[in-house]
């Protein structure tokens, strides 16, 4: 609707937390799941809903809220309980998220809004489960948000879904191997963690990849991504060599596939995307791989 569509217009960067509430209350409002943790996700994934901020103490209630609306905050406005309720319900309540923050404690930071809202879910669930005569789904959980989490604590969290560490390598990650990593990120980061390398270093990403990747799929290359050599990365599980028209970059292990690409460095947009186009194909094929070997 044109409220929406204003919004959204409005850019991200520049909305105010009161407009980012709103259009949390506008898509909340449809979503008909009785699971609040995949109501959550849906909803973790618009634009508006950065990776921490302050959206979230609006979104985790909200999504507990509707998925109770569903099956049939959140405790506080389904009880009608304030600070000075003398029925018992403030006081399980306190109980209740007493419950969640000893389990974010042991834990323990950086603090994460999204594994934050794990936990409070989690228990929120147990507790509306077991007082109000509702049945709320669960589901085990599996973080998708770590590579777009800087301060990701990894396997100390009990959400870390670790997955196989795949390296894209050519000699001066600049271009080719850049475009992987990007596009294994983008359509892949459920499946593999993407990481690229090369022997050698360029100053600057290819600034035609740049230009064509923000052409095709919107994304910045160079908001998150760099040229740098192997031992600047983690030490990859499965090494994939982007194509040696000389001869392959040594990295002190053997490969385990090279995709032959073409560089097409110096060379018109047409063959920038199409071999932007093969990686991308590439990318879908080993992620239906490591799905099912891993």
């Amino acid at each position: 609707n044109a409220f929406y569509m204003r919004k959204k217009e409005k850019g991200n960067s520049n909305m105010t937390l009161n407009e980012r509430a709103e259009l949390i209350v506008h898509d909340i409002k449809m979503e008909t799941e009785t699971n609040p943790i995949r109501i959550f996700k849906n909803i973790a994934k618009k634009e508006y809903i950065s990776i921490h901020g302050p959206e979230h103490h609006i979104l985790d209630g909200a999504c507990l809220l509707a998925a109770y609306r569903n099956a049939g905050a959140a405790l506080a406005i389904i009880d009608g309980t304030g600070p000075l309720s003398a029925d018992g319900t403030w006081g399980n309540h306190m109980k209740f998220t007493s419950a969640a923050i000893k389990e974010l404690g042991k834990i323990n930071g950086p603090r994460c809004c999204k594994r934050d809202a794990m936990v409070g879910l989690q228990y929120g669930i147990e507790y509306v489960n077991a007082n109000y005569g509702v049945t709320l789904e669960k589901e085990e959980i599996k973080c998708t948000y770590s590579d777009s989490n800087a301060q990701c604590i990894k396997e100390k969290c009990p959400y870390y879904n670790k997955k196989p560490k795949v390296a894209f390598i050519c000699v001066h990650n600049s271009c080719r191997s850049q475009i992987a990593e990007c596009l294994g990120r983008h359509f892949a980061s459920d499946v593999f963690e993407s990481y690229s390398a090369g022997t050698e270093t360029k100053p600057q990403i290819n600034q035609d990849a740049v230009r064509i990747m923000k052409e095709l799929y919107g994304i910045d290359m160079e908001k998150n991504q760099y040229s740098k050599r192997m031992n600047e990365i983690p030490d990859p599980d499965i090494a994939i060599s982007m194509g040696c028209n000389v001869s392959c970059p040594f990295i002190g292990r053997e490969f385990d596939d090279n995709w032959g690409l073409e560089d097409p460095t110096g060379r018109s947009d047409d063959d920038f995307k199409l071999i932007i186009q093969e990686i991308e194909e590439k990318i879908f094929e080993l992620k239906n791989v490591i799905s099912k070997k891993f």
